[in-house]
């Protein structure tokens, strides 16, 4: 017999044994041999179950950790978007800086206001006038006290308007003898010295007859006007649009 023949010994089987010293059987049980193995194999499956839980709840927690951490850095990574009201302000202001580059109504009448207290520094206030386009014998009065002793009265001036917008301004002196206008210097509306002007009438362009017409030529377009001075304190002008 080998090692796994059974014997029955009428107590029950056996599987072969030895003899030991004393000359007595050792076996093993097959019952209780049987029911180790099967009690060590429930054993080993409770186990195995519960380690299989505990690494799933482990993993749910490991996940749920790990998810938390990455929405904290997210919303730590994301800036906070602008408010509506600073877009509008931004578009706002993109809006005025592109439209056309050009100074408002309001700073180009505050530029002129300086221009003209600069350019007619020398004329007494009330010696100086505007004059809109389309003006017919309109009039300015001034001081003879102003003729000095080469028989010059001024100096005088005259600002030209279209629509209310500077378009130049003109200095000059009126020679009493003659009944002459000499034209001294003339500024476009943007303050500059311009020396595209003429008669209208005769050559030349620094000394008018009363009555004649000095046409002024702008970017925008030409203009005329009309000195019309008969002697003494009183001087009429007509401005026009040529085209």
């Amino acid at each position: 017999m080998d090692n796994n023949d059974k014997i029955n010994t009428g107590g029950g089987s056996f599987i072969k044994g030895e003899v030991n010293s004393q000359g007595d059987f050792v076996g093993r049980d097959i019952k209780t041999t049987t029911l180790n193995t099967t009690t060590l194999s429930r054993n080993l499956t409770v186990s195995g179950s519960l380690i299989v839980a505990v690494v799933a709840v482990l993993l749910v927690g490991i996940v749920g950790i790990t998810a938390i951490v990455n929405a904290n850095r997210g919303e730590a990574m994301i800036p906070p978007m602008p408010t509506m009201q600073a877009a509008k302000s931004f578009t706002l202001m993109q809006t005025s800086d592109t439209r056309t580059g050009t100074p408002s109504p309001s700073s180009q009448v505050e530029q002129w206001q300086a221009c003209t207290n600069q350019y007619f520094a020398d004329v007494k206030r009330k010696e100086w006038t505007s004059v809109e386009v389309g003006a017919y014998d309109q009039p300015m009065t001034f001081s003879v006290q102003n003729q000095v002793a080469s028989g010059f009265i001024g100096p005088l001036g005259v600002e030209l308007t279209e629509n209310a917008q500077p378009l130049a301004a003109i200095k000059f002196n009126l020679v009493a003898s003659g009944r002459l206008i000499k034209i001294t210097s003339v500024v476009n509306g943007s303050c500059q010295a311009i020396e595209e002007y003429s008669d209208t009438t005769r050559p030349g362009k620094h000394t008018l007859q009363d009555f004649d017409a000095l046409r002024i030529q702008l970017a925008a377009a030409t203009y005329d006007i009309r000195f019309k001075w008969a002697g003494g304190d009183s001087i009429q002008f007509d401005f026009q649009r040529v085209n």
